[in-house]
């Protein structure tokens, strides 16, 4: 099997590695492949990669873009196929078996919910789906996000969560950042 990433060097290419070491000594041959992003983003979204790898980072919200959860769209790398008939509606990619059918159908109950404990009890369902199906697999659980700061640049929280979805830095506030003098 061939493991492919963009990484080439840090915490995610060295976890790649002891999950490509344990997967061997299960006795699976297993090929660490590290190819530039420009080129390794396009071959996920065509379904090209055997095994493909992200740092997923929607834990905190996944239903704002939810690519790592089921079959959203191109992007949804477990099944890219499958999220292009989504997201156009069936005009492109493939139309999935039912597992599949069926998250899209909680997905959009879930959309459809105006109450928010509804809400969230349709998203922890489809979330608990989602992991029994397997089409995912995590490796590394929420990692902290380290910043550094000069002692005079003041404003800037202790504690932050910090995510793509949220455009961090922007959800810290930094107009109300400043250095003393």
């Amino acid at each position: 099997m061939t493991l492919e990433t963009y990484q080439t060097s840090g915490p995610v290419f060295d976890a790649l590695e002891l999950s490509r070491k344990d997967w061997e000594a299960l006795g699976l041959k297993v090929v660490l492949k590290s190819t530039p992003r420009e080129t390794y983003t396009p071959r996920g979204d065509n379904n090209e990669l055997q095994i493909g790898t992200w740092g997923t980072d929607r834990g905190l919200e996944p239903f704002v873009d939810p690519v790592y959860v089921f079959p959203y769209d191109k992007r949804s790398w477990m099944a890219p196929a499958f999220g292009m008939w989504r997201a156009s509606g069936g005009k492109q990619g493939e139309k999935p078996p039912e597992e599949y059918l069926k998250a899209f159908e909680m997905f959009d109950q879930f959309r459809a919910t105006v109450e928010p404990a509804k809400q969230i009890e349709l998203g922890k369902a489809l979330v608990k789906y989602a992991a029994e199906q397997l089409w995912v697999i995590g490796t590394v659980g929420a990692i902290p996000s380290i910043a550094v700061v000069k002692n005079n640049f003041r404003n800037v929280p202790e504690n932050a969560a910090t995510d793509w979805i949220f455009m961090s830095p922007g959800n810290l506030d930094p107009a109300h950042w400043f250095f003393k003098k």
